[in-house]
């Protein structure tokens, strides 16, 4: 079993509480990679939850994030929280030996400690009003087999109750290319060249707001479910379309973005993934000004752009403290005022982002660290 990695300190919400457990749940991030800080994101940005959505989140090394107390109710399945413990694997229906086997005394443990039966862990689509979801994308009569003493090994069943995987689809660099991503540009209008760039993210991010999904541009299972039903982007976003600008925080950041970076972003005080690849942007552009990296400013963080981060350390000013001030308020850091100035409360959200995520807690943002923020 991995070591305990203890978030709880670092959670939003949790106010509501039950005592009575009798189910556990088993999800999968439908990701191949990310931590709860990651999810918090979406939880916060996108779904507007108070609390997240796990107890335990169990990442790729066997480590296990501790997100909540048991007695917390989070929201990892509408309508069934209060008396269940939720536990997620980061994966997209394939996971580490290393987490089957965090998993196996993980569940153990609570199963006595809360006198659960194995037939209460199940799987997120095993739970009433939850068939159709694809999520933990396992088949968990092995799984029980397993907590039972039943020999068996564990892999994703191949029968028509858990479909076949499709690929995970999103902006990255190189860009992502294939068939796959041509069903995806039919579905959203997008020109059919079978290559997932910038406009093809963009029509997906209208899709999945139209159908109530997390917009984060991210072709997961509950927007490939949404495509191979056959729904389509009905009303292509027009930029001329677009309200008053918005105010507030993110809005004052995002204008900056546009002004500085010609980033082009809606000013709608939503930090979303288009935000983040503002952000991204900037940052590119400020390497080119201040090393002369001679990046291409396409808000994706390729091998190049890794390499070519610099050291922000604390004391420093400038827009690259400023980016770094951004991104860390984006991850769920809150930096204060975000004025380009690496001062106290930059430093103290620097650092516990760091401790959160296994980094060195030094202050100083270097190439580890600006590679886990911008990812």
């Amino acid at each position: 079993m991995g070591k305990e990695i203890d978030v709880r300190n670092q959670m939003p919400g949790g106010n509501s509480k039950s005592n009575i457990k009798e189910f556990i749940a088993r999800h999968h991030s439908g990701t191949t990679g990310g931590d709860v800080f990651a999810f918090l994101r979406h939880w916060i940005h996108v779904l507007r939850w108070f609390t997240g959505g796990y107890h335990y989140v169990i990442l790729p090394n066997g480590d296990y994030q501790r997100c909540y107390d048991d007695n917390v109710i989070t929201n990892g399945v509408g309508n069934h929280n209060t008396r269940t413990i939720h536990i997620c694997l980061v994966g997209n229906g394939k996971f580490t030996a290393a987490q089957e086997a965090t998993w196996n005394k993980l569940v153990k443990e609570l199963k006595k400690k809360h006198n659960i039966p194995v037939s209460r862990v199940l799987g997120h689509n095993e739970f009433a009003g939850h068939r159709s979801n694809f999520c933990p994308g396992i088949n968990m009569n092995m799984v029980r087999n397993i907590l039972e003493g039943i020999k068996a090994t564990i892999a994703p069943s191949a029968t028509k109750e858990y479909p076949k995987l499709q690929r995970m689809l999103q902006l990255d660099s190189p860009f992502m290319r294939g068939k796959d991503v041509e069903e995806i540009q039919k579905a959203v209008g997008a020109k059919q060249d079978g290559v997932y760039g910038p406009k093809t993210e963009e029509l997906v991010i209208a899709f999945q707001q139209q159908e109530g999904l997390a917009a984060d541009g991210i072709v997961g299972p509950l927007t490939w479910e949404a495509i191979n039903e056959g729904r389509t982007l009905k009303t292509v976003p027009s930029k001329s379309a677009q309200s008053t600008p918005a105010t507030g925080r993110w809005a004052t950041i995002q204008s900056t973005l546009n002004s500085r970076y010609n980033t082009g972003l809606a000013v709608d005080n939503t930090p979303g993934p288009l935000t983040k690849r503002g952000i991204v942007r900037g940052v590119q552009s400020e390497l080119n000004s201040q090393t002369n990296a001679r990046l291409t400013v396409d808000g994706i963080v390729g091998p190049k752009t890794r390499a070519a981060f610099i050291n922000v350390r604390s004391g420093s000013r400038g827009n690259l403290t400023w980016l770094l001030q951004a991104a860390l308020l984006f991850n769920g850091f809150d930096p204060g005022v975000v004025d380009g100035v690496n001062g106290t409360n930059t430093q103290s959200a620097l650092k516990r982002f760091q401790r959160a995520h296994g980094l060195t807690p030094d202050g100083i943002a270097g190439a580890q660290t600006w590679s886990v923020l911008l990812r």
